[in-house]
């Protein structure tokens, strides 16, 4: 019963924003047809883009409906931490509208955002190694292998021909 108030609002969010995606798309088909006339399928880059920053606009919408549900900072605590995070889910938001729209903008802001992961996976190994914390291997090479991924994955956003032909570039 506890948590009855938070699936509640867990569950209304859900639906909303369900609701929204879908009224997204359709108005991103309808004026990508206004553009060429008939419909193209999506780049499995551009749906793995899409799926990235769904997910990661997700997380922040949670983490919004949590904190308003408790009234303190949910899961960081620290106003600086929350306050950076809260922006970075923004921008993936962001993109994920501009996505699902088709603008052309969003594609290098989805390069941008898989090149910053990557950077970010970098300096949190290069600190673990600079200040002398053990280091699992595997973690690393899990890590690791993440940076290659997203590396060439913004570099395919960057440079497929079918991706910048999809958002009408």
């Amino acid at each position: 019963m506890i948590f009855l108030p938070l699936v509640i609002v867990v569950w209304v969010v859900g639906h909303f924003t369900v609701w929204g995606v879908d009224w997204l798309a359709a108005k991103g088909q309808r004026l990508a047809s206004e553009h060429e006339g008939r419909g193209k399928s999506w780049p499995v880059g551009l749906r793995l883009a899409l799926i990235g920053t769904g997910v990661a606009a997700a997380i922040g919408l949670l983490q919004i409906i949590v904190t308003g549900y408790q009234r303190k900072m949910y899961p960081f605590h620290d106003v600086t931490l929350w306050v950076i995070m809260m922006a970075t889910w923004l921008v993936h938001g962001a993109c994920f509208v501009g996505l699902l729209l088709r603008r052309p903008w969003s594609r290098p802001v989805s390069v941008m955002l898989a090149l910053a992961w990557a950077l970010l996976a970098a300096a949190q190994i290069v600190e673990h190694l600079v200040r002398g914390y053990r280091v699992d291997i595997a973690e690393l090479l899990i890590v690791s292998a993440s940076m290659v991924f997203l590396i060439l994955f913004g570099l395919h956003l960057a440079t497929s021909k079918r991706i910048k032909s999809f958002l009408n570039e």
